[in-house]
């Protein structure tokens, strides 16, 4: 199935957006405390990807909601089962994706599981949450097998994009701070 002119820009726009808000994040972290000093903790916070009172945070939480909201459409279209099935089970794991992202569950993830924080480089919840990222991976890679081939291979690759942009966001984030 061929992109419409329309989905290209409009993925494009998103795409830039986030380029953006990446590049405003890594600017904020590189000279925060001068920044803080002369804007104030209170608006420097609308550019930190690892606040959750961010244009970010938001973006993201939204974005993700739009897509498990267009997975729930198209799981009440689907002809089949099975597709119903593939489907749902996409729009709940991107609605709990949306939600952790707005309350932050990954970042009791720690804390669940016994570790001492403040031990690593970076954010210790990398760690076991990876682990259950690869693992919900590959849980959906079997319950979305009934789409078709193209459509399943879209969606694990944004997944996948998703994942990694949100890990490596963290990984570098919090090795500066």
């Amino acid at each position: 199935m061929p992109w419409s002119r329309a989905a290209l820009r409009v993925s494009w726009w998103l795409g830039f957006f986030v380029v953006l808000l990446g590049i405003a994040h890594l600017g904020l972290h590189l000279d925060q405390q001068r920044l803080e000093d002369r804007f104030g903790k209170d608006s420097t916070r609308w550019l930190d990807m690892n606040a959750e009172a961010s244009v970010a945070t938001w973006f993201n939480v939204g974005l993700l909601q739009l897509v498990a909201g267009l997975a729930v459409v198209a799981a009440v279209a689907a002809s089949t089962r099975r597709d119903r099935v593939a489907w749902a089970s996409l729009a709940t794991a991107v609605a709990l994706l949306s939600l952790d992202e707005k309350i932050s569950v990954h970042e009791t993830l720690p804390a669940l599981l016994g570790m001492g924080t403040g031990s690593l480089v970076t954010h210790e919840w990398l760690l076991p949450g990876v682990g259950l990222a690869l693992v919900a991976l590959a849980v959906l890679t079997v319950l979305l097998r009934p789409l078709p081939r193209q459509v399943r291979l879209g969606l694990l690759v944004a997944l996948v994009v998703y994942g990694s942009g949100a890990v490596g966001v963290e990984l570098v984030s919090g090795m500066a701070v």
